[in-house]
């Protein structure tokens, strides 16, 4: 399977689309300090591969893809044959990944599309067998191969480089043993169950480590209870059946769940189900929940925190079939957990957040643990992750296809042991992507883009081309075009500002960094978490050119705006201190500034200290003492450390 890299953590917005300037920005010397619009006229809409009429393809081209799909297809199929002989798989997987990545070097992804399917299929087959040493796993692999081929697809078409390729063969042969033909029927579900259960599945729901039950006994459930789900199973992705199969919930507790709430599809109302440990929360005294053992029935019974009401309400989704998972965020008074799900009526797929974020955390960018990689993956991300629903299956592993492939190339050409060479700028230059190599990367990904446009894989693949410098106006304008129209129309905001960060850090001229920083924040200013993370990169934009006055009047304003909504406010204050220390000035200066930002933080009310001590209000105002201390204002010090519970 070829080596999967990921350069970003989201996908770009539009570069060349100017907002309107509102007050004056930091760094800047007029109010109209947006990036300007490119004078290159955007590319023609793109077309959907999907709906390209054969007849309608040039005659030689046609007859060419034919030969190369035709080709591709045998050398598939008797690499399958030969890995089930039992011949070297490593040979076998280095052979089709070298086809991957001559197909992506000359091959067309859009006509050619099966043929980069079937060389991934089999290297992605290839790689499971090549990771298991086991003669006997290897021995029950190949059966299940051959027995639920539908299974098999599924799996290798959902694997990862976070997973255990040997684990998850051992778990394949299991079910196999357990299941046989089911597998074949439940091959989605059983391909989920083998990606996230290679490792240890558990909740940390603050003091109690809850562990999932045995994955067999957890298919035997999902594949038994299968028509009592609402929304079914076996037509929903693997990519949210994880969402499903990580239950740590018992299989006892789920069918408690199920049998309780069967057919409801109303996971946010569970949350509220919950009685909250109001003395717990204030007073600091032992959780019921916990002295009697964290399950759904004593949740029900007992009522819990947060995390709590949040573990109960996913736990419920996932009994019934529902994708669910834990959110957590941070305000600026105190972290916060709630509830996510899968909201799906076959014509519109979301997921819904809302459910236990209090308004103070409307603003706040939420995240979860993804179950297969167990990397955290940002809320935005999420709520794409929710189109793969509405996209069919072929589509979505062609589209997987074409990653793979574009992603063998990325590495060729950009290769992790590479020198990095750097022009008379600074900048990296990579002599191996060529502007011809690039556009047809690009190609790759704007082809996987289409047939998948759920795929962050896809949008990140074709970003980091335009990152390296690469890419020409015209092709930014073009991806930035279908960016904003896909991420930012689709809300996707987060998902796409995230993304852009990056992006706009990549560009070397610091006048138009800082206008495309403008841009971003005021694109981004109604959600106070987003908006601030983009002054605190600009701030650092100024900080590494050695503008320290412009990056503190950036500090400044996250301090001013945000205090009370964002805990950036608190790395903002902390900044501003480090600021007047490496400019030779003591914290003390620093105090007229922080007590303003003081004085518009709201004081937690009835927490108890352990909580408090997380709120902006007390992060803050330590941050103040400390700075009046060294002013020497001690009547404020005393006044001060009084109110946050400190001795003087």
């Amino acid at each position: 399977m070829p080596r999967v890299r990921f350069w970003l953590s989201a996908v770009v917005v539009a570069l060349g689309l100017a907002l309107p300037s509102a007050a004056r920005q930091p760094g800047s010397e007029k109010k109209d300090d947006a990036p300007a619009k490119s004078t290159t006229k955007p590319a023609a809409k793109k077309a959907t591969p999907a709906k390209t009429a054969p007849g309608k393809l040039n005659p030689s081209k046609s007859a060419v893809s034919k030969a190369t799909v035709a080709a591709a297809n045998k050398l598939a199929a008797d690499s399958l044959e030969s890995l089930l002989k039992g011949e070297d798989a490593k040979t076998i997987e280095a052979a089709l990944d070298a086809e991957l990545v001559r197909l992506a070097e000359e091959a067309d992804p859009v006509s050619d599309v099966e043929a980069f399917f079937a060389i991934s299929r089999a290297s992605r087959l290839a790689a499971l067998h090549s990771r298991t040493t086991d003669p006997a796993v290897r021995e029950t692999l190949v059966q299940a191969v051959r027995g639920a081929p539908k299974f098999a697809n599924e799996l290798a078409m959902s694997l990862t480089t976070k997973d255990d390729l040997a684990k998850v063969a051992e778990l394949a042969g299991k079910l196999w043993r357990a299941e046989g033909a089911r597998l074949n029927d439940f091959s989605t579900l059983g391909a989920a169950i083998c990606v996230v259960h290679d490792r240890e599945v558990f909740v940390q729901a603050n003091e109690n480590k809850v562990v999932a039950d045995d994955p067999l006994k957890l298919f035997a459930y999902f594949a038994g209870n299968e028509t009592k789900f609402p929304l079914g199973l076996k037509n929903v992705p693997v990519q949210l059946l994880v969402l499903v199969v990580d239950a740590t919930a018992k299989v006892s507790e789920l069918q408690w769940a199920l049998d309780r709430y069967r057919a409801d599809r109303g996971v946010g109302a569970r949350f509220f189900e919950i009685q909250y440990d109001v003395d717990h929360f204030r007073n600091g005294a032992p959780k019921k929940v916990t002295s009697q053992g964290l399950t759904l029935q004593n949740i029900s019974k007992f009522g819990g925190v947060c995390i709590d009401q949040a573990y109960y309400a996913a736990n419920v989704g996932k009994a019934c079939g529902i994708p669910a998972t834990i959110m957590t965020g941070r305000s600026a008074e105190v972290s916060h957990a709630w509830v996510s799900y899968l909201v799906w009526n076959g014509q519109t797929a979301v997921f819904d957040s809302r459910s236990g974020r209090y308004p103070e955390y409307r603003s706040v960018i939420g995240y979860i643990t993804d179950p297969q990689t167990g990397q955290r993956v940002i809320e935005s991300e999420l709520s794409l992750r929710a189109w793969l629903s509405l996209t069919a299956p072929d589509k979505r592993q062609r589209a997987i296809a074409l990653e793979d492939a574009g992603y063998a190339l990325a590495d060729k050409l950009l290769p992790k042991d590479e020198g990095l060479a750097m022009d008379a700028s600074g900048r990296v230059v990579h002599e191996k992507l060529t502007p011809e190599m690039a556009t047809r990367i690009l190609a790759i990904s704007e082809a996987a883009a289409n047939l998948c446009p759920g795929s962050a894989r896809a949008w990140r693949l074709g970003v980091n081309i335009g990152v390296t410098g690469n890419w020409t106006v015209e092709q930014r304008n073009r991806w930035g075009e279908a960016i904003f129209k896909t991420m930012v129309g689709g809300g996707y905001v987060g998902f796409a500002a995230d993304c852009l960060i990056t992006v706009i850090n990549s560009v070397q001229d610091v006048s138009e960094q800082n206008k495309m920083w403008n841009w971003l924040f005021q694109g981004t200013s109604r959600n106070g978490d987003i908006a601030s993370i983009v002054r605190f990169n600009q701030a650092e934009m100024f900080e590494r050119d050695h503008t320290p006055e412009k990056a503190w009047e950036c500090y400044e304003w996250i301090l001013k705006l945000y205090a009370d909504t964002s805990p950036m406010a608190v790395a903002a204050a902390q900044r501003v201190l480090v600021l007047l220390k490496d400019n030779g000035k003591s914290i003390g200066e620093g105090a007229k500034i922080l007590g303003e930002a003081w004085a518009r933080t709201t004081p937690p009310s009835s927490l108890n200290p352990a909580f408090a001590s997380q709120s902006n209000w007390f992060r803050l105002g330590v941050l103040y003492r400390a700075a009046l201390k060294d002013a020497g204002q001690t009547t404020d010090y005393t006044r001060v450390s009084t109110q946050l519970g400190l001795k003087p």
